[in-house]
């Protein structure tokens, strides 16, 4: 598990490029038909890619993820927040705060609302989506459980809200990089602004007549026989558990028939909890993400988990020597001592003024020596390079120094694509980028990098042939980049 993958294997029949992750998806199916057991399937698969997932889970049942299929050995490492399997509480009113740490920690996870009021669970998902869409960079992809509750067709007042954060997931989230799946059980009620659109549907057996006509509102922007899709719509009650008809008309799916693979982990049902013996169910431990959240959220570095006794070498001490332990020890092992040797308290001892030819105690002080360097680097820019940098980090500089836009928003695909602009190579940028931030002239935040530009100067010198780069000062340490 491991091992990224490079395809999404949903079927034996069909796979999907990763890059789907930044698309929309919407599973339609009556009850018991497998909607969410197949859409576990695909978040399985983005999970094994190296894609970050989050579900907003009201059933409290994808916790699941973090258990085997049978109910046994290991899952995937998703930190479940909130509802009976927590590993971490949720809190709406920390919701933007926990977003952050999300992205920042770089985790998967689930948010169980489903004890939760809809008071709160409205508040959670207004403050996080709309968190998550402002500060989001890297493939992200949101699964939203019973989608016809938090995105209905008809907001009361107290819904509009709720709508309106989702429908701008779905509508810009891929602007950030966020792909998002609508799970419903009640398709004539899921928001038809939302739903149409949609770049995925994922149609499982579907009966009511009201339903079937949501999906044909779907479906008949990207059928051009309607004889046809009319005879597909009634096929839908046809269907059995985890059977699916997928579109996707980008990618040229139209309307192909698949059966779901089995999934890789527990599919957390009552039946299924009575069937394995839920206290026997040992969840995946997830504990070096939750130390990674925690880090984030509290905004700290991760402390220093050596043991006190292992430090000791490197602190101030002061070592006793008592003079008597030789005589003790000697004792011990059956030494005979010479009565000419005098004892320690004979010669003044504790307490007392010792005699000028010896000493009872001696305290040796071990004092360490501490030589702290202060690196404060700074680059300097001759002139005449920033037309025509020869090296991958002048290639950065330079765009970065020259940029008119925001320094507190940059990301490495963002630099590679002004060096690109530029018609510069690109190559070698990676290293030039890590070596920036480790001189602190590229500084972390969140997701994106911070270009302090005053530690970078243009300068009017002439750069040598031999010696086309940028100058690199720290402190005493100077040397140019070859």
């Amino acid at each position: 598990m491991s091992e990224k993958l490079t395809k999404l294997t949903i079927s034996e029949s069909l796979s999907l490029p990763v890059d789907v992750a930044r698309r929309v998806f919407s599973f339609l199916a009556i009850r018991g038909a497998g909607k969410t057991y197949c859409a576990a399937v695909l978040a399985e698969e983005m999970v094994k890619a190296g894609i970050p997932i989050i579900v907003i889970d009201p059933m409290g049942v994808w916790w699941g993820l973090q258990v085997g299929k049978d109910g046994k050995g290991r899952g995937y490492p998703i930190v479940v927040f909130g509802g009976e399997h927590q590993n971490l509480p949720l809190e709406p009113e920390n919701a933007e705060k926990i977003a952050d740490a999300i992205v920042t920690s770089n985790i998967s996870c689930v948010l169980d609302i489903s004890e939760l009021s809809q008071t709160q669970t409205q508040k959670l998902i207004v403050a996080f989506v709309n968190e998550l869409r402002r500060i989001n960079i890297q493939d992200r992809h949101i699964f939203i459980e019973e989608a016809d509750v938090i995105a209905p067709q008809k907001p009361m007042r107290d819904e509009v809200y709720c709508l309106n954060a989702v429908d701008k997931l779905v509508r810009r989230g891929g602007n950030r990089n966020l792909g998002c799946t609508l799970i419903s059980q009640r398709s004539a009620v899921v928001n038809k602004n939302v739903l149409t659109q949609s770049d995925f549907l994922v149609v499982l057996r579907t009966n009511a007549p009201q339903d079937k006509l949501a999906v044909a509102a779907w479906a008949v922007k990207h059928s051009q026989n309607k004889k046809k899709l009319n005879a597909w719509l009634d096929s839908l009650s046809d269907l059995e558990d985890g059977e699916a008809y997928i579109w996707g008309p980008d990618m040229n799916i139209p309307g192909v028939r698949i059966k779901f693979r089995e999934r890789e982990t527990f599919h957390a049902t009552r039946e299924n909890l009575k069937r394995y013996d839920a206290s026997k169910i040992k969840p995946m431990d997830v504990g070096e993400f939750i130390k990674k959240y925690k880090y984030a959220f509290e905004g700290k570095k991760p402390i220093d988990t050596q043991k006190p006794e292992q430090k000791l070498e490197h602190t101030s001490q002061a070592k006793i020597v008592d003079e008597n332990e030789p005589r003790k020890d000697a004792v011990e092992r059956g030494v005979q001592i010479p009565s000419n040797v005098a004892h320690p308290t004979e010669l003044g001892g504790i307490g007392n003024k010792p005699s000028d030819s010896s000493q009872s105690m001696s305290v040796e002080q071990l004092l360490p020596n501490i030589t702290i360097q202060q690196f404060t680097p700074t680059l300097s820019i001759p002139v005449e390079m920033l037309k025509h940098p020869t090296t991958p980090l002048g290639k950065a500089v330079v765009v970065l120094k020259s940029f008119d836009g925001r320094a507190d928003q940059w990301t490495l695909k963002l630099i590679k694509e002004q060096i690109k602009n530029h018609a510069w190579d690109d190559s070698g940028v990676d290293e030039a980028v890590d070596q920036l931030i480790r001189w602190e002239i590229l500084k972390r935040k969140h997701n994106y990098l911070r270009f302090d530009k005053e530690r970078v100067t243009i300068i009017q010198v002439k750069v040598d042939e031999n010696e086309q780069g940028i100058t690199v000062k720290m402190g005493f340490v100077q040397g140019v980049e070859q």
